[in-house]
């Protein structure tokens, strides 16, 4: 189990969580995208695809875009609809476009990791979540020991759909709680009653789900010290198997365009460094562990096993026990990280409808990853998730000499370490959030 944090050892970096990266982000999807074109695309996808076996597992990521209404923190590709018709027409659109990426690079391909996200997946009927299946059995070999995640609505989650889910193969639910368990209202959206999810939990664990993850945020303008701790120790006393923790609308560097409100407008980062801190005692108070930066998980997890053994990893989903980096991503605003080039779709449906009827990739910007910029991704990812990395020999970076520089890292005996302070300010400025769409996350 991860030792106490020791809040009294921020005391001399409160400066440091607000100054430090506050620069345009180097290498961030909204900073250095530019446009990608159909022959780049391809040439990315057909290296890779010659490059690995078919049998050799990836990462594949789904995008249901459909809610019935908006949260007022606006960070993710959403649709709003209130009838069958519009989402019929995108799943029939969505097995177009894997059905065109597949007929390049193969079908059959093994997938190590199954990630359904939103949106709000949940919303789909129990018809139209059988044809999203269906699509994926038909192109692709999802390996026994998969992990089959999709996010989850608890107040659309019955007994029914459940079981249809757990029938269909999903072996892990995600449930995003952007405002913890509150009627408070922090302006963000997607609360949930503490009765409601005990009653999700405990269906999800009759029926055989072998995990039920939450994801929070913390840090809204409005929302207490104390009402976030009160909060995060009615959610522990549930007992999810994992917990992914999120400062409010952070990024690698705060100044960036958001479109929220000012009544939904985060803390300082040292405020919510410091809301960071405390909500490690209650985590540790309750049994968790600490995973990579932002993750918990209780003893015995593969998350934790695998930390323990320098063997976690961390692609654009999150965090995995499966050494996949590349990822295949399909939907509205999907991404597809791939070596050399990380792309994103159009999150625009009628531009992304158009391309992919014409029988186009429905690609619309990335960023080109030169050698210097995929070794930083490399470090950086190693560092968010088994806490160290191999420190090269040569190798000019100036992200690595900033972490340095703010006492985030430190280097010894070839190695790159988080130190203690590092390691929880890097988690409110280094977000792997698949919402805001970060690529040096």
């Amino acid at each position: 189990m991860a030792k106490k944090f020791n809040s009294k050892a921020l005391s001399g970096h409160s400066e440091i969580a607000d100054a430090a990266f506050s620069r345009a982000p180097r290498v961030s999807f909204d900073g250095e995208a530019a446009d990608v074109s159909v022959e780049r695309y391809w040439r990315a996808m057909h290296d890779w695809a010659r490059a690995s076996k078919v049998d050799e597992g990836v990462p594949l990521y789904l995008h249901l875009p459909f809610c019935p209404v908006r949260g007022t923190q606006s960070t993710r590709v959403a649709e709003i609809t209130h009838s069958d018709p519009p989402i019929d027409s995108y799943l029939e659109l969505l097995h177009a476009e894997i059905s065109t990426v597949t007929k390049n690079i193969g079908v059959g391909r093994r997938v190590s990791q199954l990630y359904i996200g939103g949106g709000t997946p949940n919303y789909l009927s129990n018809s139209q979540l059988i044809r999203l299946a269906e699509t994926i059995d038909a192109h692709f070999d999802v390996a026994d020991g998969a992990e089959r995640t999709i996010e989850i609505d608890p107040s659309r989650a019955s007994y029914a759909q459940l079981s249809l889910l757990r029938g269909l193969g999903f072996t892990h639910l995600q449930i995003e709680l952007r405002e913890f368990l509150s009627a408070r209202d922090a302006g963000i959206g997607r609360s949930c009653s503490p009765d409601l999810l005990h009653d999700v939990f405990s269906t999800a664990r009759t029926l055989g789900f072998k995990g039920i993850a939450v994801d929070i945020t913390y840090g809204a303008r409005n929302t207490s010290h104390d009402d976030v701790l009160e909060e995060l120790e009615c959610l522990l006393e549930l007992k999810p198997d994992r917990i992914l923790c999120h400062a409010a609308q952070t990024s690698f560097a705060e100044n960036g365009e958001h479109h929220i409100s000012d009544q939904s407008k985060p803390l300082s980062q040292a405020a919510k460094l410091s809301m960071f801190v405390s909500m490690l005692d209650v985590f540790e108070l309750f049994g968790y562990e600490w995973v990579g930066v932002s993750g918990f998980a209780l003893p015995g997890d593969a998350w934790c096993e695998a930390q323990a053994e320098g063997r976690l990893y961390r692609n654009w989903i999150g965090y995995t026990t499966q050494r996949a980096f590349s990822v295949l991503g399909f939907g509205l605003g999907a991404v597809t990280e791939l070596p050399g080039l990380i792309a994103q779709n159009h999150e625009d449906l009628r531009t992304w409808s158009a391309l992919v009827t014409a029988g186009l990739p429905a690609v619309c910007k990335g960023v080109e990853l030169n050698t210097l910029k995929a070794k930083e991704r490399e470090i950086l990812t190693c560092l968010s998730a088994n806490l160290n990395a191999e420190a090269p020999a040569v190798m000019d970076s100036a992200i690595v000499s900033d972490l340095k520089d703010s006492g985030v890292i430190e280097a010894d005996a070839g190695r790159l370490s988080l130190t203690p302070f590092g390691r929880a300010f890097f988690s409110q400025v280094h977000e792997w959030d698949r919402n805001q769409r970060l690529v040096a996350n």
